[in-house]
């Protein structure tokens, strides 16, 4: 319990993200690829999908939007992270680096949907 109440305040000492960089009113597409990730599995094919990300006309947001199809039957819920590069045109994930973490948030308490910043 305590290394839960530890990261807690950590996220709220340090606060939101610091707008350095953000132009308005641009828009990011990620779309899956329609090569299979893995050959065998518990799906038909590839997971399809996009997300979508949208800075506000003011450029203090980001607004995501992802829709997915086709997921595994198995292996819910699904997570998802953001890295810190772009996967480059040959797809080798281990090029886009770590994880985007700039809070250097320790994820080892649950997810409260009521306090986003948790997730």
């Amino acid at each position: 319990m305590y290394s839960k109440n530890t990261n807690y305040s950590l996220l709220q000492a340090l606060g939101n993200a610091l707008v350095v960089t953000n132009p308005q009113d641009f828009v990011y597409k990620a779309k899956l690829p329609k090569m299979p990730f893995f050959k065998q599995g518990s799906l038909n094919g590839n997971v399809q999908g996009s997300i979508v990300a949208m800075t506000a006309l003011d450029g203090n947001r980001v607004k995501f939007t992802v829709g997915f199809s086709n997921l595994p039957n198995k292996g819910s819920p699904f997570t998802y992270h953001l890295h810190v590069d772009l996967i480059p045109e040959d797809g080798n994930c281990t090029k886009a680096l770590a994880h985007y973490n700039p809070f250097n948030h320790v994820k080892t308490a649950p997810c409260d949907a009521s306090r986003p910043e948790t997730c």
